[in-house]
């Protein structure tokens, strides 16, 4: 159902056709306001876009110090500019009470089905590389951390998953925990 207000930039109150200002302005089926013409100019109005956040359960973290996906399987569709900022805070830390040890992490995503926890390194890595270290020998020191990259040009009515690639600094088991995420659509 498509709805339509009006907005009168000389501080008309007429709900008719106004004369003046911007004139229609439609709202598709979601609420979602859309562009509009008034006079031969065309206005883009901002907001609307796809987003999504979630907190998944903390995964099982890499032994290694390759990259592997930690498969949080957060997922998002664009619906209007293909603009995204991709969102995450966590804690980082290591299994080992070694003084050096730690969790290395980097956003990554792509199209299709999203990885599994431990698969091999996939997707577009975006973003540094976070290195964070325990500097005392206490094994799982939660350390907080956060990563964010604005990502451009996806295919708009295209799913995509967004996840952590995460490994070991030296050696133990790096880890990410309390995981939050979000993927925010920028018109």
């Amino acid at each position: 159902m498509t709805a339509s207000v009006y907005l009168d930039l000389t501080g008309g109150t007429d709900p008719g056709a106004p004369a003046s200002g911007l004139g229609r302005i439609s709202a598709d089926s979601n609420g979602n306001l859309q562009q509009c013409k008034n006079g031969g100019t065309t206005v883009k109005l901002i907001g609307g876009g796809a987003g999504a956040s979630t907190n998944p359960a903390d995964p099982t973290g890499n032994a290694t110090t390759t990259l592997t996906m930690m498969g949080l399987a957060g997922t998002f569709t664009p619906t209007k500019s293909g603009n995204v900022l991709l969102l995450f805070s966590f804690n980082g830390t290591n299994s080992t009470a070694t003084a050096g040890d730690g969790v290395r992490a980097q956003i990554s995503y792509g199209a299709g089905a999203a990885p599994a926890n431990a698969a091999v390194l996939t997707g577009t890595q975006v973003g540094a590389i976070v290195t964070s270290v325990l500097e005392r020998a206490t094994a799982s020191d939660l350390q907080g951390l956060s990563l964010q990259w604005f990502v451009t040009g996806l295919t708009i009515g295209t799913a995509y998953w967004f996840d952590l690639a995460v490994s070991a600094v030296v050696g133990g088991t790096g880890q990410v925990k309390n995981i939050n995420m979000s993927a925010i659509e920028i018109s």
